[in-house]
């Protein structure tokens, strides 16, 4: 249902929606992550990287949420912290970093490192997703 909602963007039903099911689970490193989404949408960042915080401390090797944290951080402005975040699970999970790290690393303007990061997740072999 809170899906339903985001996709007609009634976010204040979503998050309650969201609310409830996590009072029911609150071990969900899955509905965290969806919380997490919707405070993101709503441009409340800090309450969206809480909550993907918490998702993390849950299930550390997700890595939607260490890419969605990751964006949250660039929003407050954090860049290197968004940076650390995202490269952190780089390496078995490239898919989901690369666009925002190569954004995060031009808006640090480190184009040389940028670079050799994108070569990198492109050579990577697509059997490991």
């Amino acid at each position: 249902m809170g899906k339903a909602y985001v996709a007609q963007k009634q976010y204040a039903n979503a998050i309650r929606c969201y609310g409830r099911v996590l009072a029911a689970a609150p071990d969900s490193a899955e509905v965290l992550n969806s919380l997490g989404s919707v405070h993101q949408l709503r441009g409340e960042s800090k309450r969206a990287a809480e909550c993907f915080r918490r998702a993390l401390a849950l299930k550390p090797d997700y890595a939607q949420v260490h890419c969605n944290l990751g964006v949250g951080l660039r929003k407050l402005g954090r860049l290197s912290a968004a940076y650390r975040q995202e490269i952190r699970r780089l390496s078995g999970k490239a898919q989901y970093f690369v666009s925002t790290l190569d954004t995060n690393i031009f808006s640090l303007a480190e184009i040389t490192t940028a670079l050799p990061v994108s070569y990198a997740c492109a050579s990577l072999s697509t059997t490991r997703f």
